[in-house]
């Protein structure tokens, strides 16, 4: 992973699909470097992430760089996810988790950062600094070597 000038992961856990499109736009524009990949709710995003833990074993795979996560989706949402990601080995817990969603209930970003989100940030209208955001928290994020064991559902 680099920032700078370099190209990244970013794995969005979203369901709304009009708040895909602005995602990947803010991207494209502000950050060409950046690979986005989409998952639609948490269970897709948990399985994607158990699929390239088993992938990794074979040297196949590469964890995303940071995760952009939204709370309120159907399902387990965004803070099962959180719950999920705190349980697993370092390689998926420590990816930098940004909760990006439409409410900013003081509860509810206090219960996202004691279950281990890097950052939280409000949907705005632009979409534009999200960008931003996932540079910022990249660039205070030191990887470690990630392991190769299972990542479990």
């Amino acid at each position: 992973m680099s920032v700078e000038g370099g190209e990244y992961v970013v794995l969005v856990v979203e369901d709304d699909p009009n708040h895909e499109i602005l995602v990947r736009l803010a991207f494209e524009r502000g950050d060409p470097q950046a690979t986005v990949r989409v998952e639609r709710s948490a269970e897709e995003a948990i399985g994607y992430l158990c699929r390239l833990g088993s992938d990794a074993q074979a040297g196949s795979a590469v964890m995303p760089d940071v995760i952009v996560l939204d709370i309120n989706m159907p399902g387990i949402g965004g803070l099962g996810f959180l719950e999920w990601r705190g349980q697993q080995r370092e390689a998926v817990r420590d990816i930098p988790a940004i909760v990006f969603t439409s409410s900013n209930d003081p509860d509810l970003v206090s219960r996202c950062f004691e279950l281990g989100a890097r950052d939280f940030k409000e949907k705005p209208e632009d979409f534009v600094d999200l960008v931003d955001l996932v540079r910022r928290v990249l660039r205070r994020w030191r990887p470690m070597e990630r392991g190769l064991g299972e990542v479990s559902a």
